[in-house]
């Protein structure tokens, strides 16, 4: 018997609603009315599933943890960015 992987999940919108896709499993999101909130269900699922992000979009999804205030920037380059979009 092989041991099941839970597939990364993914966020979509279809027929004007947003659906997260886990383990080849699409799961409305009723309660996220916009791109913002489906987005913050996205992460909520890597948590609650207890899965990492992918290898390949792992930088891109610890900058919009840093954007939307969910951890720190640590290194200089990210803080200096983030102050440069703040200004502009």
């Amino acid at each position: 018997m092989t041991e099941r992987q839970l597939l990364q999940p993914c966020l979509f919108r279809a027929y004007g609603r947003f659906f997260l896709k886990v383990d080849n499993k699409a799961i409305a999101l009723s309660t996220a009315s916009c791109f913002v909130e489906a987005v913050e269900r996205l992460f909520m699922s890597f948590f609650v599933f207890n899965v990492q992000y992918p290898h390949s979009l792992k930088p891109f999804y610890c900058f919009i943890e840093i954007v939307l205030g969910m951890r720190e920037a640590t290194t200089p380059i990210v803080r200096d960015f983030l102050r440069q979009l703040m200004v502009e």
